[in-house]
């Protein structure tokens, strides 16, 4: 079963959620932290630890688009973090639409997190294009 870490980015928090796939198709989807910094040097070295302790196979981190698709000034800062997370890491790193999670979540980052995977594992679901 692949593993899953799951991203909620913000300026000065960061939530965390992991989750795994089984059989392709289902989810499950824990919120684990949120991590109150604005430093990159601090995100990036839990989130490094994170992945380590966890075999995590995949990042989704969620993207700040706005209501209609559009790139942000939020969703360019975050590609850049992408960018070095995938370099830093070597592992795959996909962007989810998070418009609507911020809506959903009740305050908490990890929370948010955690909506912005299972969004992600609805969307996997329904693309037939990822099933082998």
């Amino acid at each position: 079963m692949p593993r899953y870490l799951s991203i909620d980015w913000g300026e000065k928090h960061i939530g965390l959620a992991l989750g795994v796939l089984e059989n392709g198709t289902t989810g499950c989807v824990i919120p684990i932290k949120e991590i109150a910094t604005s430093k990159w040097e601090v995100a990036v070295a839990e989130i490094t630890r994170q992945v380590k302790e966890s075999h995590i196979e995949f990042l989704v981190m969620g993207n700040p688009l706005s209501a209609t698709g559009l790139e942000t000034a939020g969703s360019l800062k975050l590609k850049r973090f992408k960018g070095f997370l995938e370099r830093r890491l070597k592992i795959p790193v996909i962007l989810q639409n998070e418009y609507f999670s911020t809506q959903e979540a009740t305050g908490s980052h990890s929370q948010a997190a955690a909506i912005i995977l299972n969004q992600y594992f609805e969307s996997y679901d329904n693309d037939s294009s990822r099933k082998n």
